[in-house]
């Protein structure tokens, strides 16, 4: 049986890949954020049922799984979920993955995110930290609506050329071919 200890160590030590695994699953980080809370309550509770010696993480994203599942089923009245077949096999497809590949391109937003000048960082934030809307950011900038919408495929296009670049050379600098606002 692991201790609670145990159990926190091992979580920690998965937990990116984990998130990253409910990420996939859900199509929302903030989703799978909460999910992987509850999926660490849930391995809390049945933590006498893992046995020493297999794999912590297939196990954690077993019930991850499950976790992921339950929530698509309370969502799915709203239609604003995917399937739970669909879920099922994505996580099936999990193993097969490159993490590597996940993991590096993750790594490589933050550090384009960081190269980005500060008020493209603040729309991002608006539009997806805050979830507001294209009019409420017009707003805030005293643009239109259409300039707003321009604007953010503007920094997506700034960011994919980015990451792109860093994932073939880490040292890339985003200034190095997109135009500045």
């Amino acid at each position: 049986m692991l201790t609670i200890k145990e159990l926190a160590e091992f979580t920690i030590t998965e937990q990116r890949s984990l998130i990253n695994f409910l990420t996939m699953l859900t199509g929302d980080r903030f989703v799978a954020d909460d999910l992987f809370q509850e999926t660490f309550l849930e391995l809390s509770k049945i933590r006498e049922k893992f046995k020493a010696g297999t794999n912590f993480g297939a196990w954690a994203r077993s019930v991850a799984r499950f976790q992921a599942l339950r929530y698509m089923r309370t969502r799915q009245k709203d239609h604003l979920t995917i399937s739970p077949e669909l879920v099922e096999q994505l996580a099936d497809s999990w193993e097969e993955m490159p993490h590597n590949e996940y993991e590096d391109r993750e790594s490589a937003l933050k550090n384009c995110m960081n190269e980005l000048q500060e008020h493209h960082r603040a729309v991002l934030s608006w539009r997806y930290k805050e979830r507001q809307s294209h009019k409420y950011i017009s707003k805030q900038l005293d643009r239109s609506v259409s300039a707003v919408k321009m604007l953010v495929c503007r920094i997506h296009k700034k960011l994919r050329y980015c990451i792109e670049s860093k994932i073939i050379n880490p040292d890339a600098c985003l200034n190095g071919g997109a135009s500045h606002e």
